[in-house]
């Protein structure tokens, strides 16, 4: 009977519906249904499942086979690339470490596979940015670390990719690109330090015109004299600006990171100007969200930015007018805004307020020079991993908004 169905490929249904018909049609009890029918048409589904399990196994074998000839793919990629890069699974155990990789740790892969990155890299800075990449779930922009080895540091840009479950970490060597920036920065500095010299002479001179140590001056010539030093003083300002500039521009890639309470930072910035806000008839007010999280930065550079900002803000604000400073938590940020009351800056000139040497017109026509500062104060946040922008609203609000990565432990 069972070669006679595989032989006609009955369906194993219609063999159930068969025997149970045939079993009633003739009047067979269901005792020996069990006894009889049963064992056949078991015999036949096991035959079926050990074939469909076979063929399963088949399948699973094939794919598993597909998937080591991808990774070896993938990983004949990565031993090309010049650059150093890790790739670490799920719960973040290194999988492939490239032979570039292996140059820069001092170590093999071999010795490594399958161990937790903190076990082997042994970089807070640098896992907690991977961590924070990762629990975006997109593409962030690469960020800047240095990385000790050998007993010697170096500058890397750090590209993350979750791919998948897995996680590509590409680290593009930017040591020579700041040993180039160190040569231009020391350059800067050494060119300003010969300008101020002879700068302080002639503020010296202009003082004892204007103070008529050596001699009465007329109103025509009070005047001319003023001139003269309104401009050496803008000169002399710029020069400390280029300096200062250099010099972030040197250290940008060398911060001393660390955690850093944005609330205390803001308040101790707000307590350092107030009086000379309130010498201008300016209110400055402060306000924060209670328990904001750490921030890691530099907080000697988060302070000069915050500085710079609020001394902008106030140099262009009016006697009766108010500065507020709020900070509060954007999903995976703090945003720090310094807002205030007046015209503010045209909307054609919000892009080009934090280029170098920036010239901005007001509602007037009146020409504000933006020097370096705002410049400077952009590349700080930008290398924090941070933004900055301006807006202006209709009711005379003007607004300069950043933000800074919170930290992750």
């Amino acid at each position: 009977m069972v070669k006679k169905i595989r032989k006609f490929n009955v369906p194993y249904t219609l063999i159930i519906f068969l025997c149970i018909t045939a079993g009633g049609v003739s009047g067979v009890s269901l005792y020996r249904f069990n006894r009889v029918l049963y064992p056949i048409v078991l015999a036949i589904f096991s035959g079926a499942a050990g074939s469909f399990i076979i063929k399963l196994q088949q399948i699973k074998e094939k794919l598993a086979e597909g998937m080591r000839c991808e990774k070896n793919k993938l990983k004949d990629i990565i031993n090309t690339m010049t650059d150093p890069v890790i790739m670490l699974d799920a719960d973040y155990e290194i999988k492939i470490l490239n032979n570039t990789c292996e140059s820069l740790l001092g170590i093999k892969e071999i010795s490594v596979l399958n161990k937790h990155f903190m076990d082997i890299v042994k970089d807070e800075n640098l896992f907690g940015y991977i961590l924070y990449s990762c629990s975006l779930h997109q593409n962030t922009e690469p960020k800047v670390i240095c990385i000790n080895s050998g007993g010697k540091d170096s500058y890397y840009n750090v590209l993350v990719k979750p791919i998948g479950d897995d996680i590509i970490i590409i680290l593009r060597n930017l040591t020579h690109l700041k040993e180039i920036e160190k040569i231009k920065s020391n350059l800067i500095s050494i060119i300003s330090d010969e300008f101020r010299t002879p700068l302080t002479s002639l503020m010296i001179g202009i003082s004892m015109f204007t103070n008529e140590n050596i001699g009465y001056l007329g109103e025509r010539q009070k005047k001319i004299i003023e001139i003269i030093q309104e401009d050496i003083e803008a000169l002399s300002d710029l020069i400390e600006k280029l300096i200062q500039k250099s010099t972030i521009e040197l250290n940008k890639y060398a911060f001393a990171m660390q955690q850093c309470n944005i609330a205390s930072i803001i308040e101790e910035c707000v307590n350092n100007l107030n009086e000379e806000a309130k010498d201008s008839g300016i209110s400055l007010a402060y306000n924060a969200e209670l328990n904001l999280p750490e921030i890691n930065a530099d907080c000697g550079q988060v302070v000069l930015v915050i500085n710079s900002l609020l001394k902008n803000t106030l140099m262009y604000a009016r006697s009766g007018e108010s500065i507020t400073i709020s900070a509060f938590l954007a999903s995976k940020n703090i945003c720090i805004s310094i807002k205030g009351s007046g015209e503010g800056i045209p909307a054609e000139y919000y892009e080009s307020l934090f280029e170098k040497l920036a010239d901005i017109k007001d509602n007037s026509f009146k020409i504000h020079s933006m020097g370096l500062e705002m410049a400077a104060v952009r590349e700080i946040i930008e290398a924090h991993g941070g933004e900055i922008w301006y807006d202006s609203k209709p009711d005379f609000e003007n607004v300069l908004t950043f933000t800074l990565p919170i930290h992750y432990r």
